[in-house]
């Protein structure tokens, strides 16, 4: 299971389309496609959830639902 916290920065924070992976934002809506930092800081993640100051994510579903299920 890996996980990362990435920071907010100046790379392009809106997701693409393109990109493979499940964006989750601070609202609960899911998008296809991660943020472009993400894919930048961590090119592995397939699920990115906004997170104050920026996002959490995992390299699959099950670890991202195991997080959620803790909080």
């Amino acid at each position: 299971m890996r996980t990362q916290f990435v920071a907010g920065g100046d790379i392009e924070i809106t997701y693409e389309e393109e990109t493979a992976g499940t964006f989750i934002d601070s609202d609960g809506d899911h998008h296809n496609g991660l943020p472009g930092i993400v894919v930048h800081d961590a090119p592995w993640a397939w699920v990115a959830v906004e997170v104050e100051g920026g996002y959490q994510v995992f390299e699959s579903i099950t670890d991202f639902e195991i997080w959620a299920n803790q909080i």
